[in-house]
């Protein structure tokens, strides 16, 4: 989904962020983190999953929107409108727009769906390009709900063959 994505809708970079709890403070409650676990680039864009490694993501005011709105597209300018430590860091990968989907499964957030562009401060989307940005999301969040492992034995044990 994600390479055919980066190419119909022209971007440079499409990934997946993972929520998870890293670590606990001293009380035992959890951090919230982010992980690329995910990462699509155009030829001549630079990879950046390694800068997205177990990101602390309660340092930054970005994902609360998010959580809210479940949604964001800007440039620049606008994450820092909304979070400006996030919108450096965003901005040192030389991304200059962003659509950001929040990626569920039947109770919370699971994740986020992010489509980039580099050096690029207004892509001209059409409303055809935000649906199939929406529709990827969808389906991402269907398959990261997936629990692999006994779907593989279940598969294995009724089929009679080995799939991994």
């Amino acid at each position: 989904y994600m390479k055919d994505l980066l190419y119909e809708v022209n971007a440079d970079r499409v990934a997946i962020i993972e929520l998870h709890n890293g670590t606990n403070n001293m009380a035992g409650l959890p951090f919230l983190y982010g992980e690329m676990t995910y990462e699509q680039v155009r030829s001549g864009v630079e990879h950046i999953d390694e800068d997205y490694a177990k990101i602390n993501l309660t340092r930054y005011r970005f994902p609360i929107v998010l959580n809210e709105k479940l949604f964001f597209q800007g440039n620049i300018d606008d994450v820092a409108a909304v979070d400006d430590k996030l919108a450096h860091k965003i901005s040192s990968n030389d991304a200059q727009y962003i659509v950001i989907y929040a990626l569920y499964n039947s109770s919370n957030i699971v994740g986020y769906f992010c489509v980039s562009w580099v050096n690029t401060e207004n892509p001209q989307l059409s409303s055809n390009d935000l649906s199939k940005i929406a529709i990827t999301a969808q389906k991402l969040s269907a398959l990261l709900n997936v629990d692999w492992k006994n779907f593989i034995i279940n598969f294995n044990k009724i089929n009679k063959v080995r799939i991994f």
